[in-house]
């Protein structure tokens, strides 16, 4: 099996992940456990698939990710944990994805992101938090995401946005904050969005705008 490449392991009834369960597919380039019963994912379980480039997480009940979870993975390019049950983002969660394209953790129960939690991430270009518990956006929510081109907000119960809630995404393009419940747009919020081309503001409460 040292040979494998793909690796579907979909809608089994794992409940845990043991360091040590691939040490074996170091040419693994994609692993599939999503529709599984995970519900913590332990530091250094995925360490050996250096090589792997696509984990599907999603549809589990994944409540914790533990820090450094995902060391080792330096080729990752895409992350998908959506439909699963994270309460917090913290800082350090995903030490590790240097190469990580697209981040996907829609659809849990994120209330809380820690100050730097995305900072390792250099060359993410899409994340997306729809439908998720945010309510408000911090100005060191987002830090570190200089190549960020397509943030996902949607649904995230957002009530109000500072206006350095988005200071640092130079590159992005695209920014979804449809179906929230903010009240108004105050001046200069998107000042900091120099490239940004495509804004969604549909749905949203009985908004008061300043100047955009």
């Amino acid at each position: 099996m040292k040979r494998l490449q793909l690796l579907n392991l979909a809608f089994n009834i794992i409940h845990l992940i043991k360091c040590g369960t691939f040490a074996e597919l170091r040419r693994l380039q994609m692993l599939n456990l999503a529709g599984n019963r995970i519900v913590v994912i332990k530091p250094g379980v995925f360490k050996d698939l250096f090589s792997c480039t696509k984990l599907y997480l999603q549809q589990n009940e994944i409540y914790l990710i533990e820090k450094q979870a995902f060391v080792g993975m330096r080729s990752l390019n895409d992350l998908t944990l959506h439909r699963n049950r994270i309460a917090s983002i913290e800082s350090r969660t995903f030490d590790g994805l240097i190469h990580i394209k697209t981040l996907n953790v829609a659809q849990n129960r994120i209330s809380v992101i820690e100050h730097e939690a995305f900072t390792e991430l250099k060359d993410l270009t899409i994340l997306n938090l729809m439908f998720n518990r945010l309510h408000k956006i911090d100005n060191r929510s987002f830090a570190g995401l200089e190549t960020l081109t397509l943030l996902n907000l949607t649904g995230s119960n957002i009530g109000s946005l500072r206006t350095d809630s988005f200071i640092g995404l130079r590159s992005l393009q695209i920014l979804y904050l449809s179906w929230n419940n903010i009240h108004a747009i105050q001046s200069g919020i998107f000042n900091h969005l120099f490239r940004c081309l495509k804004l969604y503001l549909n749905k949203n409460s009985s908004m008061e705008l300043t100047v955009i």
